[in-house]
């Protein structure tokens, strides 16, 4: 990435009941699923790795589902 450059990533997060219960069931699945970060621990992550996070936003996927 150049220097100035943005970094946009779209994800689920471990922030809502529904998203949790799906990162259990692909953790009982196999061992490459690890975990999912909730929005929080994402910012943290990146600003650690020199990134300057600007927003976070989440948008509604369905009445159960957001990203």
């Amino acid at each position: 990435m150049r220097s100035g450059g943005q970094l946009v990533i779209t994800d689920w997060c471990d922030d809502l009941v529904a998203c949790r219960l799906c990162n259990a069931y692909l953790r009982m699945r196999g061992a490459s699923h690890q975990r999912i970060l909730s929005k929080t621990e994402c910012a943290k992550l990146l600003e650690q790795s020199g990134f300057n996070v600007l927003r976070i936003e989440d948008y509604k996927i369905s009445w159960l589902w957001r990203m």
